[in-house]
């Protein structure tokens, strides 16, 4: 995931330090983006950039109706969350199931169906459903003490 995203923002870093130019971490973010959605034509989201883009082990990124984010890095959550993230990434595992998928072609096809106001009340309530999601997993990470993550498990099979 944002494999594509991170080799963009290395070449483009590695070619400002060339020639010893300095570029802030949002600029980089956007030239990225607009070397990913204009000269290749990708039909791609902002998120993987941004994460590649600003270091450190977690960040939050808040995404602003003027095309701009704000990132919040990991030292400005709260011990509680962080505990719990900790706690959860311990008790997570990744497996290859082996299925490939290109993001870009999801993307541009979400993107086609909302341009072309084809964004029918299912996907609008599963939109909703994911912010519920998110909610909720946001409020349970805040909890002090966490002691059974399968509701955790159970979130994420929803989603």
């Amino acid at each position: 995931m944002g494999s594509s995203s991170s080799l963009t923002n290395t070449i483009l870093s590695s070619l400002y330090k060339v020639f010893s130019l300095h570029i802030t971490e949002k600029v980089l973010v956007q030239e990225s983006i607009y070397i990913e959605r204009i000269l290749m034509g990708d039909s791609v989201g902002c998120q993987d950039q941004i994460m590649t883009c600003f270091s450190g082990p977690i960040n939050l990124i808040k995404f602003l109706k003027t095309d701009t984010f704000q990132v919040f890095p990991s030292n400005s959550l709260n011990f509680i969350f962080l505990k719990n993230l900790s706690l959860l990434s311990k008790n997570l595992i990744l497996c290859n199931t082996g299925i490939f998928r290109s993001s870009s072609k999801i993307s541009s096809y979400y993107i086609n169906s909302i341009r072309n106001n084809h964004a029918n009340t299912d996907k609008k309530k599963l939109f909703k459903l994911y912010f519920k999601l998110i909610k909720k997993f946001l409020l349970f990470m805040n909890i002090p003490k966490i002691n059974n993550f399968d509701y955790i498990g159970h979130l994420l099979n929803s989603a």
